[in-house]
């Protein structure tokens, strides 16, 4: 099972929703993003990560894996395709 969260343009993106992914989840770095790779335009950024989220905040018990996949793309579309 793969989790896929796609995000329509980087600047619309919620900071609240990028810190989680970034702090909680660990899914996302935006020290990877890049605007141009090769001399082109980047058209979306993908981050891939197996996560394992706990079952309670206090215990140090956790469900099993879970693989998630974030897309974020570079500039609104007004679609996602």
């Amino acid at each position: 099972m793969c989790v896929s969260i796609i995000i329509d343009g980087r600047e619309f993106a919620s900071q609240s929703m990028l810190d989680f992914l970034q702090y909680e989840m660990k899914l996302y770095d935006p020290a990877l993003l890049r605007t141009t790779h090769n001399t082109r335009p980047v058209v979306m950024h993908l981050f891939e990560r197996s996560v394992e989220l706990s079952k309670h905040a206090s215990q140090r018990e956790y469900h099993f894996p879970l693989q998630c996949m974030l897309g974020l793309k570079e500039r609104n579309g007004g679609k996602v395709s």
